[in-house]
């Protein structure tokens, strides 16, 4: 496979959370992706500003089932499962994901943990694999892909 997120897609690197610097269009990474047999799934950093926002973006987002219960524990079980979206990998591209970090600055650090924990999940557990691509300014802190 050829392409902006080959390195994703092949296993050249590791699931994890990362900074993305592509300014592709969703449509064609989602193209990209499903002719691998990945799946896309797209945050609105301007339409999170605090936690509400993201569980909110992240259930109809990520399609989490309605025993979600848009709560931290909740959120890392639903991103560690996703047994209801068949998909050889997922990529969570969350674009603008800076806006929470400037506007609660406590909730960006716990989404952050909380995205690395269902990562590491998903790898103990033998799962697709699960990429959170960060796009747009924000902290600094974390890798880039």
């Amino acid at each position: 496979m050829t392409g902006r997120l080959a390195s994703v897609v092949t296993g050249q690197r590791e699931p994890g959370v990362y900074r993305w610097r592509s300014s592709a269009h969703h449509g064609a990474l989602a193209r990209e992706l499903a002719g691998a047999g990945w799946a896309l799934y797209t945050l609105d950093g301007r339409l999170v500003t605090d936690v509400a926002q993201l569980f909110d973006a992240c259930a109809a987002g990520l399609r989490f089932p309605t025993w979600f219960d848009r709560d931290w524990d909740a959120l890392r079980h639903c991103l560690a499962d996703l047994s209801w979206l068949p998909a050889k990998g997922h990529v969570l591209l969350w674009d603008r994901f800076g806006t929470l970090a400037r506007t609660d600055p406590q909730a960006w650090q716990r989404v952050y943990e909380v995205c690395r924990q269902a990562v590491a999940a998903r790898l103990r557990e033998g799962a697709p694999p699960l990429y959170v691509l960060l796009r747009g300014v924000g902290p600094a802190e974390v890798p880039l892909l």
